[in-house]
């Protein structure tokens, strides 16, 4: 029966332990004393490999390998950077030898190599028969390069198939294909270095102390990292992650993921799908990717990329730059929103992206300085956008100065002040008493709740202007005192007609006075 177990896959090496076949020497042991393999670029952590020993392509069963083996033809199986193969055991040779870890510390073990006969070399777990501690250095951390040092047996070494199944630290907590929730309490597969959360075993370089790095694999998962500057990638499955304290990196990758950055400097990525983000403290910065994706930057100057899809960003207090991409992006501004920098983007959209500051109460001031661009402000915050079709206001006293630009704003709640300026402008009141003037260009005017004025002066356009019928005490009121021209003022029914200056013509309706 076979015996399967973990190796570290070392590389080829042209250099052979055993030269000469015939006889019961390894000739070759010393070509290897004093050779270091594995670098902080290529840690040998990440060429762990499952080795099964057994009767393979008409070799026999590895029961024992001596140092010469062109007797026994002991065959093993292994797959290696995808790559099945079945390969002939030539020869092993046992050194003592130092393990460098990816933090930088050492440990010296008894290593034992073995080489195939086409030349490929393996670091190999010590014998079940054998227990001199050095399992445990093996698993103790992920290794980026042992070096061996003086042989201590290279001549009939017995190397037995029954090999300890050494879990090898590969830096990685690795999840199943299952839905698995990943905290401090959990355990890896041994296959994958039983590693755990926050378990001072931090994996890669430059990490140190509870810096994890997981996998969770297939399925919907629960990752809670808990401390250090963690690495955490979602796999596919409708997963949640919490980054914890800490400068944390996490990837949701396929499925409609809930990613939580956690106190400290996180980057967080959604992948594919519909996903949230959310940075919560620090200084973050959050990419949706495809999907409709929703990010919160929270506390911090933070950075979100809503990627493709019709995204909702909110950067939270703090000044931060959001970015929406393709689609039709929304922009959510609330409390003390702080100078940030909005770029709707232009691609994919159907609607046009909105800024929406329905979440604010005090009196906002939006300055529309250009086609879709301008600035938002409160008087202690100032936001300034571009790339912005339409506009929410909130329940403060607003002021709207309209640009060039085909504009769209909703006034909201509160006595707002809103001149369209030039272009075919949409405006609404919302609840309040509020003064509404479209400009020039052909504009739609709608009061909503509350005693309502319009504006009409100068080349005031074809308007169509509705002032609502609720909230009122004394009634909608078309103010057209600004006009010099001969004007014709035609009520056609109750509160409804025609006013117009021979160029232009307003048709409304719902207006009292």
């Amino acid at each position: 029966m076979a015996t399967t177990y973990y190796g570290i896959y070392l590389g080829t090496s042209t250099n052979q332990l055993d030269p000469t076949e015939g006889n019961s020497n390894n000739e070759g042991y010393t070509l290897f004393q004093n050779t270091t393999w594995g670098s902080s670029s290529a840690p040998l952590s990440a060429s762990k490999v499952e080795i099964t020993a057994g009767n393979f392509a008409g070799g026999t069963a590895a029961t024992s390998l001596e140092t010469n083996n062109n007797v026994e033809n002991a065959t093993l199986a292994t797959t290696i950077g995808g790559t099945a193969y079945t390969l002939t055991y030539d020869a092993t040779s046992i050194y003592n030898a130092t393990l460098t870890y990816a933090d930088g510390t050492t440990a010296t073990v008894t290593a034992v190599l073995v080489q195939t006969t086409d030349g490929r070399l393996f670091l190999m777990p010590e014998s079940t028969a054998v227990s001199d501690g050095d399992t445990a250095k093996y698993e103790a951390k992920p290794i980026t390069s042992v070096t061996f040092g003086t042989a201590t047996s290279f001549n009939n070494v017995n190397f037995g198939a029954d090999r300890t199944v050494t879990a090898y630290d590969d830096g990685y907590v690795d999840g199943t294909a299952g839905s698995d929730l990943i905290d401090s309490t959990y355990v890896e597969p041994i296959a994958n270095g039983s590693d755990k959360i926050d378990n001072s075993d931090a994996g890669l370089a430059g990490s140190s102390g509870n810096d994890d790095y997981v996998r969770a694999g297939a399925g919907d998962d629960t990752v809670r990292a808990g401390a250090g500057n963690d690495s955490i990638y979602g796999g596919t499955g409708n997963d949640s992650v919490e980054g914890g304290i800490g400068n944390d990196t996490a990837f949701g990758e396929a499925g409609n993921d809930l990613l939580y950055g956690g106190d400290g400097d996180d980057s967080l990525d959604g992948g594919a799908d519909d996903d949230q983000l959310f940075g919560e403290i620090g200084n973050d910065t959050l990419a949706g990717g495809t999907g409709n994706d929703t990010l919160d930057g929270g506390t911090g100057n933070d950075q979100l990329f809503g990627g493709t899809g019709n995204d909702t960003l909110d950067g939270g207090t703090g000044n931060d730059i959001l970015q929406g991409g393709d689609g039709d992006d929304a922009f959510v501004l609330s409390g003390t929103f702080g100078n940030d920098t909005i770029t709707g983007g232009e691609a994919g959209e159907t609607n046009g992206d909105l800024l929406n500051a329905s979440g604010t109460t005090a009196n906002t001031t939006l300055n529309l300085t250009g086609p879709e661009a301008g600035t938002i402000s409160d008087g202690t915050s100032t936001t300034t956008f571009s790339e912005i079709e339409r506009f929410q206001l909130g329940s403060g006293n607003d002021t709207v100065l309209g640009g060039a630009g085909n504009d769209s704003v909703d006034g909201g709640a509160g006595n707002d002040s809103m001149a369209g300026g030039a272009g075919n402008d949409t405006l609404a009141g919302g609840t309040g008493n509020d003064t509404l003037d479209g400009g020039t260009g052909n504009d739609i005017l709608q009061g909503g709740d509350g005693d309502d004025t319009f504006l009409l002066s100068g080349t005031f356009g074809n308007d169509t202007i509705t002032g609502g019928e609720a909230g009122e005490t004394n009634g909608d009121l078309l103010n057209a005192s600004g006009t010099t021209a001969n004007t014709t003022l035609n009520l056609t029914g109750p509160e409804a007609g025609t006013i117009s200056d021979g160029t232009s013509t307003t048709t409304f309706s719902e207006i009292e006075r």
